[in-house]
């Protein structure tokens, strides 16, 4: 979630540099922005981000009517494939969750984008929903970038994996599934390593006492040998 924010720009507590078309994003302008997330980025967060007291259809048109990227015909055909078209003219704060997700997931879709960040998109969708944003990301051909617990989703849309620990990252290929195998046995080589290491730590640990005490025994003959 925080690496979204950081992306997106609505972050910048971090460390680095985060480059878009080769510029970094730290200097961008407002109007930059502006039109990066109008025609670059889109963006699923996690908390939706709706407005409570405007209604679902409300909520969408706002966004739409910035990019004038789909028709209503279409909006309308998504509220009713996702099932909430009864719910179009309903306040979003009467709404449960599950389906002011389903109004978020429709408003992010209500734009031309390179990149779409999807935080947690799976957490209250049903089965049906979910297979229809598989199918939808897939067929659109754009990149997605995925925060998720869901390892289903994960394993259907995911072609690179990436694990951010300690402040560092580190890429695999394939879906979560193929990250678990690759992680698994990276970690398996790292205790080889480590074991390794700690055998090599000993035997070295155990030739320098050696060293020691023949030094000490040399010292004490000399000595004797003096008196």
């Amino acid at each position: 979630s925080s690496l979204c924010s950081y992306i997106y720009g609505y972050r910048d507590d971090y460390q680095g540099i985060i480059g878009f078309d080769g510029k970094n994003i730290r200097s961008l302008g407002m109007n930059e922005w502006t039109e990066i997330r109008k025609k670059s980025i889109s963006m699923l967060f996690q908390e939706l981000r709706l407005f409570a007291e405007l209604t679902a259809w409300e909520n969408v048109q706002i966004k739409n009517s910035l990019t004038g990227f789909k028709s209503k015909n279409e909006i309308k055909e998504w509220f009713e494939r996702l099932d909430i078209a009864d719910k179009m003219q309903s306040p979003v704060g009467r709404m449960s969750f599950g389906q002011q997700q389903r109004v978020a997931l429709i408003r992010a879709l209500c734009q031309p984008f390179d990149f779409i960040f999807l935080d947690e998109p799976t957490s209250h969708l049903d089965i049906d929903t979910v297979e229809w944003l598989e199918d939808f990301l897939l067929d659109s051909h754009t990149a997605c970038v995925v925060i998720s617990h869901d390892r289903y989703f994960l394993d259907k849309m995911a072609t690179r994996t990436v694990e951010i620990s300690n402040g560092k990252t580190r890429e695999y290929k394939g879906n979560y599934s193929a990250f678990i195998m690759k992680k698994m046995l990276d970690l398996d080589r790292m205790q080889k390593e480590y074991d390794k290491y700690v055998t090599q730590k000993k035997k070295q640990e155990e030739i320098a006492e050696k060293l020691h005490q023949d030094q000490r025994f040399l010292t004490t003959h000399k000595t004797r040998q003096k008196l």
